[in-house]
């Protein structure tokens, strides 16, 4: 299962009930992580005659079949705007939480035998 982020802007006068159901729809197909709450925001340029919307991301994982599922449902809901549904990427430690590779034991025999070695065409 990958990770994924849905970003959606839904109609302003759809009510908060609706909002509501359209999360249980959401969530009835992937598995949601972490939603935030609809912010009623003003749109850079109108969308459908509507100069404001709600904006909605929700945080997912899921296998990739589903979300061709999630696409059709999203494209049939008369209430959403726009969307998009990006694959988020694997969480790397920081560097200062990495932990530092220690030299194996073996390497330092190695580095011996070498000097051994070395000595030994020299002579």
């Amino acid at each position: 299962m990958k990770n994924y982020e849905l970003v959606y802007t839904a109609n302003p006068e759809i009510s908060q009930d609706g909002l509501e159901e359209l999360s249980q729809k959401i969530g009835g197909i992937v598995k949601i992580s972490k939603a935030s709450k609809p912010e009623r925001r003003r749109l850079g340029y109108e969308i459908n005659g509507k100069k404001e919307a709600f904006l909605v991301s929700i945080d997912f994982s899921s296998e990739a079949g589903k979300i061709a599922e999630l696409k059709k449902m999203l494209d049939a809901e008369k209430s959403i705007l726009r969307k998009i549904i990006i694959i988020k990427p694997k969480e790397r430690p920081e560097e200062e939480e990495r932990i530092p590779q220690k030299e194996s034991k073996s390497q330092k025999v190695e580095l011996e035998k070498i000097d051994e070695k070395i000595d030994e065409i020299l002579k």
